[in-house]
């Protein structure tokens, strides 16, 4: 493995970790908006890990760019539900603050990799950096929406 993918890959591994952690969550306190968040940890890091596997760097961007925007539509639909629902789900203390600080070391990391990595023209490293960003703004998202 190329040393500097190294670093993407230990985050996809993270991803996946923190996606069981959520659909778990979400099966145990019936909340559709945790379960969903894990399903979208879940395809976001199969897209990451498609991006990191493909060879002819490239090929998957425009793929990886398709899967950014459909994402956005469970999470949309989830929010509009819960909105006029008016559902909210009240979480323990210990699961706010994991969350907390997930969202905030994602979007340090996402900054930092971005920084790091400008520099770098490649298409890969360019869709590599928006799966880091949408990764992290949706950490932030879910922050926001479990302290309402």
């Amino acid at each position: 493995m190329d040393k500097k993918l190294r670093i993407p890959f230990l985050s996809m591994t993270f991803n996946l970790c923190f996606t069981i952690y959520y659909i778990t969550l979400g099966m145990i306190s019936h909340s559709w908006w945790m379960f969903t968040l894990g399903i979208y940890y879940l395809v976001l890091s199969a897209v990451r890990y498609i991006v990191l596997r493909d060879n002819k760097k490239g090929a998957s961007v425009l793929f990886a760019g398709i899967m950014l925007m459909v994402l956005t539509l469970p999470l949309l639909g989830t929010v509009i539900l819960s909105f006029i629902k008016d559902r909210g789900t009240v979480f323990h203390l210990i699961v706010m603050l994991v969350i907390a600080i997930y969202s905030f070391t994602k979007i340090t990391l996402a900054a930092v990799h971005w920084i790091k990595s400008r520099r770098i023209k490649s298409k890969r490293w360019m869709a590599l950096r928006n799966i880091s960003f949408a990764d992290a703004f949706v950490s932030v998202f879910s922050l926001q929406r479990s302290m309402l």
